[in-house]
Order: C-alpha cells, then structure tokens, then sequence
C-alpha cells in the first residue's frame, strides 16, 4: 500500500497519466474509514460514460464534457475517476454490488492500493 503523505505526487501522477493515455488501472483508495475499489479511468472516458447513461436512462439529458473538467493552475485533474467503482465500510459491507462511475477529489485520498479488490459474491 502507498501511503499518500509520503508520495503526494505519485497518486496525482496516476491520474495525470490515465488522463493523458485514456489507460485504466485497477485501484483501490483509502479516504478516511472509507475504501473505494474500481478502475481508474480517464476524466474524458469518464465523463462519455455519463453521458452514455443519461442518454440511456433519460431523453434530451446530456452535457458538454469541456464544461465539467476540474484541472489545476498546473494542467493537473483535481479529481479521480472511477469505473465499477465499489465502496466497503468498516464492516466489510460494499455497495453498490455492480459497481458504479464515481469522482472524487484527488486530494481527499490517504492512501492507494495499486490493485483492485475482488469482493465475495
């Protein structure tokens, strides 16, 4: 596990790099008693895939991705991006059980597991 107060950047450049490459890699992110699991995905693919819901899910329903990009004075997303995104409490409970898109700010997270955790059905 990498603990964020000694490698700020190394998270922030995860990011940086998914963001650039449109690549994915399996995380999972520690904030508080909360643990995330997913893919980190691109701020674009992102954003595709929300529109690609709304699309499905309402009529007429979607937005310019240029318009919600969060970037930094340095170029840098302020935020992370996750696919089939999983969250697990303190009890070992997670939810949603199919994963789902999920943002979160970059500087809110304590530490990251390179590595997506498989959770029993």
């Amino acid at each position: 596990m990498i603990t964020i107060e000694h490698n700020e950047s190394l998270f922030q450049n995860m990011v940086s790099h998914t963001d650039r490459d449109d690549s994915t890699v399996g995380l999972t992110i520690f904030m508080g008693e909360k643990i995330l699991t997913g893919e980190l995905i691109s701020e674009r693919r992102y954003f595709e895939l929300v529109n690609e819901h709304l699309q499905d899910s309402t009529e007429n329903l979607a937005f310019d991705c240029q318009l919600a990009l969060g970037r930094d004075s340095s170029g840098d997303s302020q935020y992370f991006h996750l696919k089939n995104a999983i969250y697990i409490d303190s009890h070992g409970r997670s939810m949603p059980a199919e994963g789902c898109l999920l943002r979160g700010r970059v500087s809110s997270v304590q530490a990251v597991s390179i590595g997506s955790w498989l959770l029993p059905k």
